[in-house]
């Protein structure tokens, strides 16, 4: 009951100080959109329309507050964004499995369509940290207590590690690709932004943030997680111009985390080394057959695939993709695609995955310019090195799960446009 007392004066503050202004209103359906108050509710809350009742609400004050509005210039983020949205619609209007698309579908694209619109009212640099800021504290705040349960020893494979009903966080695996790839951008925020600068405890906050982003690693036990941190080290040496030091932190992390893990997280990472464990392994199997399902899958429907959840069409089939040697996957129910370019390409067919990779391409060359033209802009270039490993990780995960269709690359690709549109104006 007090969470949602908390939760509703948010609301209305959100709404009073975004009346007139509408990059206030955008930020609290970033928290609402992001964190879902009304799925982490036991009481009133619980099940309540929030999202549609604050998109309406941001709608109407973009209407209402009209010249505070700009429009983006860049001609390839309104193809890619409405290009994506248009080619999803026309997927769906044949989805093999109607009934279950037009849920997904209907969530997807409100996410896009909002997201899209962020940079219509972004319009400076202390908003465009306001935004920051607001989604990773929305994200991180399951970090939070994912991180905390693992150091007290909670979590498992399998397990719901947060403690809350969420439609989002469901799997472990999501979980901890998630969290892994925020941390650049914390760390970006927690040593640049205005508000970090002018009160230490933001910027305490935001390694706090990351440590609990790392501690999830070890209460999920997801083997991605650990590709995925691997590879955010990896990228951080190689982006950063302070490799000395994260050499340091990857060197001290191992001699920090390890202690904390029980013995199930090293048999499980355990599993990582063979192929004839990988062979063996119903979980790591499974993703493959699926895979391989997929990819006959995409010859009957390449152009518009078949709508979202098509996967739902490899129910009992997955046996049927086994090899010698390989653990048989006879499950009756459908199996995910566990990759989010098949999941991309499941939905909207490989017109769709083109849009997705274009997205992906113009955040990673983007920020890239950004290095180059910006050079004495060492905010720019800090951002641009933590989009780009951000992105990355976040990708890299996504090799095993299905998480195409959630906020971050989409706040991704609205940040980078933003940064874009702030620092040209500062440039003239």
């Amino acid at each position: 009951m007090i969470s949602d007392l908390i939760t509703l004066c948010l609301l209305v503050c959100f709404c009073v100080f975004g009346i007139t202004r509408p990059h206030v209103a955008m930020l609290g359906l970033v928290w609402v959109n992001t964190y879902k108050p009304m799925e982490s509710s036991y009481a009133f809350m619980s099940g309540k329309p929030v999202s549609m009742m604050m998109s309406v609400f941001f709608i109407f004050v973009c209407l209402i507050n009209f010249k505070k509005i700009r429009v983006p210039k860049s001609f390839l983020y309104h193809f890619i964004s409405l290009g994506t949205m248009i080619w999803l619609s026309i997927s769906n209007l044949d989805a093999e499995f109607p009934i279950f698309a037009s849920w997904k579908y209907e969530n997807v694209i409100k996410l896009l369509i909002f997201c899209y619109l962020i940079p219509f009212v972004v319009i400076d640099k202390k908003q465009f940290e306001q935004f920051l800021w607001i989604a990773l504290i929305s994200f991180a705040t399951f970090a939070f207590f994912g991180g905390i349960k693992s150091l007290l020893g909670g979590g498992g494979y399998g397990m719901n590690l947060i403690g809350i009903r969420s439609t989002m966080w469901s799997e472990g695996s999501i979980l901890s690709n998630q969290m892994l790839s925020l941390i650049p951008i914390l760390l970006f925020l927690g040593f640049n932004t205005q508000i970090s600068k002018s009160n230490k405890l933001f910027k305490y906050l935001a390694i706090g943030y990351s440590v609990c982003c790392v501690l999830i690693l070890i209460g999920t036990q997801a083997r991605s997680g650990l590709v995925c941190l691997i590879l955010l080290i990896g990228f951080a040496i190689w982006y950063s111009k302070q490799k000395a030091k994260i050499l340091g932190v990857a060197l001290i992390l191992p001699l920090l985390l390890l202690p904390l893990a029980p013995p199930e997280w090293f048999d499980r990472m355990s599993t990582i080394q063979s192929k004839d464990t990988i062979a063996t392994e119903a979980s790591a199997m499974g993703r493959v057959v699926v895979w391989r399902w997929a990819i006959d899958y995409f010859k009957d429907n390449p152009f518009t695939g078949g709508g979202f959840l098509s996967y739902r069409a490899n129910a009992g089939k997955l046996a049927d993709y086994a090899r010698e040697g390989e653990v048989v996957i006879d499950h009756v129910n459908p199996k995910a695609y566990h990759n989010i370019l098949f999941e991309v390409t499941g939905a909207s067919g490989f017109v769709g995955l083109a849009f997705f990779l274009g997205m992906l391409c113009f955040i990673y060359f983007k920020c890239l310019e950004f290095i180059q033209i910006y050079s004495d802009k060492t905010y720019v270039q800090n951002f641009s090195r933590a989009t780009i490993v951000s992105m990355l990780v976040y990708c890299a995960g996504g090799m095993f799960v299905s998480y195409a269709y959630y906020p971050w690359l989409y706040y991704l690709f609205a940040a980078t446009v933003i940064v874009e549109l702030i620092f040209k104006e500062e440039k003239k």
